[in-house]
């Protein structure tokens, strides 16, 4: 499927819900979309929302016990919440699931997508950063030619190079890996997930939302690791664990608050069986 078969107009009516398309022969279908569950930010349910399961402390510690996996198991633990997400997205009023090893190789699947996005990501805009953080520091190193008074050039250079790179960062970070990820965690597509129209759509959409999401999530996962640290290092994967949680659930907000807006609601990959 490509992007001529995900148009980006408002569907009739504010939140009509077309048939499910069925595809059987990967045992997985393509659901059709729902009314939205929110139509406004809610930062701190990204993380109450974890606890509203009888069984949030065995979720987070099987999350925690993913961290000690080398590689798989955190893309294992990154799929379970996308997994999460797509339950939420399609039956918002009904609990969670609960991580499950059983779906271990599940889990795994669809974690790699958004991984690899990622990467893929990380891979074209990490030289622009680092463009922007050193540039001035180079400049200034050139302009100066090491005479009187370059040190504190070089400095404030540095110092505001490293600043704006940093602003960079949140802003790519948001309007473009936010976006790119949600789709590769739903769909399972690497080319949907790097559709340009939709990340156009979406930053132009939810864009500011996803700025103040971002720092939300940077200034409590610090507070959440802490106390994770605090616990004699017994709590630091649980609250690594519950931080990716929180993180996907934003994820999940946003996405509701795009198709609320008129964004055209995402085609979602679920397991045949999974949840139903």
């Amino acid at each position: 499927m490509d992007d001529r078969d995900i148009p980006f107009a408002e569907p009739d009516g504010p939140y009509a819900s077309p048939p499910a398309v069925f595809e059987d022969r990967r045992e997985e279908w393509r659901v059709g979309p729902v009314p939205p569950a929110f139509t406004s930010m809610r930062h701190w349910q990204a993380y109450r929302f974890a606890f509203s399961s009888p069984n949030w402390l065995s979720n987070l510690l099987m999350g925690g016990l993913c961290q000690f996996i080398p590689v798989v198991g955190p893309i294992v633990w990154l799929g379970y919440t996308y997994e999460v997400i797509v339950a939420l997205h399609q039956r918002p009023q009904e609990p969670y699931p609960d991580f499950d090893f059983g779906e271990f190789s599940r889990y795994l699947v669809r974690g790699i997508w958004p991984f690899l996005a990622q990467l893929i990501v990380g891979f074209v805009l990490a030289p622009v950063i680092l463009f922007f953080m050193y540039g001035p520091l180079v400049i200034a190193l050139i302009a100066t030619g090491g005479g009187k008074g370059a040190e504190e050039v070089v400095l404030i250079a540095l110092g505001g190079g490293w600043l704006f790179g940093i602003a960079l960062s949140f802003l790519f970070a948001a309007l473009i890996s936010t976006p790119i990820q949600l789709r590769a965690g739903m769909t399972e597509d690497l080319g949907q997930a790097l559709s340009w129209s939709f990340i156009r759509d979406f930053a132009g959409r939810v864009g500011r939302e996803s700025v103040v999401a971002m720092v939300f999530l940077t200034v409590s996962a610090v507070c959440v690791m802490l106390g994770g640290y605090l616990l004699c290092l017994v709590g630091a994967l649980p609250a690594m664990a519950l931080v990716m949680l929180a993180s996907q659930h934003l994820e999940y907000q946003l996405l509701h608050l795009y198709i609320h807006r008129g964004g055209a609601p995402l085609p979602v990959k679920v397991s045949r069986g999974y949840g139903h």
